[in-house]
C-alpha cells in the first residue's frame, strides 16, 4: 500500500540574541511572507491551523471597522412601565444613540454589550414576591436601502430583583446592589447600514419600580 505525500508549509526564522531588541520587522517579517491577500488559504502559504487576518482581501484592512460606548457615571432612574422604555437616565445621555452608517456585509461581526448597576433604593419592593422580574433588551438600528428598523440583538433577558426562592415565600426583594450585565454577536447574512444603538427595559408589574444606577453601552463592528 503506497503512502500519501502530505506538505507542510515551512516557515524560516533565525534566532534572536540573546539581549538583542526585537524590532517589528523581526517579529512580522516572517508571517508577512503568508498573506496572499486574495483570501486564498492552502498548504503553499499556510499550515492548517493558521489564520491571520492578511488572509482576508478587506478593503483598509481593519479589525475593528467601529467602536461606540457610552458610559453613565453619576445619577440612578427608576423605570416602572410594563412597555417597553429606552435607558435614558445618567450624566452622559441616554442609550439611545444614531449616527453615520456603518457598512456591514455578510461576514460582519456586530458585538453588543450593556451593563448595569440595579437596586441602589427600594421602590415598592417591599412584599412583592413574584412580581419584580423585569426584561432588557439590546437593539440596533439597521438600513437595508428602504429605510431604517430598529431590530433587538439575540433575545430579550429576563432578570428579578431578587436572586433567591422560596416555596414559602419568605425571599421577598430586598434593595441592594446588584450588577446585571448582557452580551450577544451577531453576525449579519446580508449587506447594509447599522446607525443606531440603545437599550430598552420592561417590569412584569408597574408597582415595582426597578432602580438602575450607573451603566455602559457598547457596540462594536469587526470588518470582514
Amino acid at each position: 500500500m503506497g503512502e500519501e505525500s502530505i506538505q507542510m508549509s515551512i516557515l524560516t526564522y533565525k534566532n534572536a540574541d540573546e539581549g538583542n531588541t526585537s524590532t517589528a520587522t523581526d517579529l512580522d517579517g516572517y508571517f508577512n511572507g503568508l498573506a496572499t491577500n486574495s483570501g486564498a488559504i492552502d498548504n503553499s502559504n499556510t499550515r492548517t491551523e493558521w489564520v491571520s487576518t492578511e488572509h482576508i482581501d478587506w478593503e483598509d484592512k481593519p479589525l475593528t471597522r467601529a467602536y461606540l460606548h457610552r458610559d453613565n457615571t453619576a445619577n440612578d432612574g427608576a423605570y416602572s412601565g410594563t412597555g417597553w422604555t429606552t435607558i435614558s437616565h445618567g450624566n452622559n445621555g441616554s442609550t439611545e444613540q444614531t449616527f453615520s452608517n456603518i457598512a456591514v456585509v455578510p461576514g460582519s461581526v456586530l458585538r453588543m454589550n450593556f451593563n448595569c448597576i440595579t437596586n441602589p433604593s427600594a421602590n415598592n419592593l417591599d412584599n412583592a414576591l413574584g412580581a419584580d422580574y423585569f426584561w432588557i433588551k439590546i437593539d440596533y438600528r439597521y438600513d437595508s436601502g428602504s429605510g431604517n428598523t430598529w431590530e433587538y440583538a439575540g433575545y430579550y433577558m429576563r432578570y428579578a430583583f431578587d436572586n433567591m426562592r422560596s416555596a414559602v415565600g419568605f425571599h421577598t426583594p430586598q434593595a441592594g446592589y446588584r450588577m446585571i450585565s448582557g452580551t450577544f454577536i451577531y453576525i449579519p447574512g446580508y449587506s447594509g447600514n447599522i446607525n443606531g444603538m440603545r437599550v430598552q427595559i420592561k417590569v412584569e408589574d408597574g408597582d415595582c419600580a426597578l432602580n438602575i444606577d450607573n451603566w455602559q453601552h457598547q457596540l462594536r463592528v469587526i470588518g470582514a
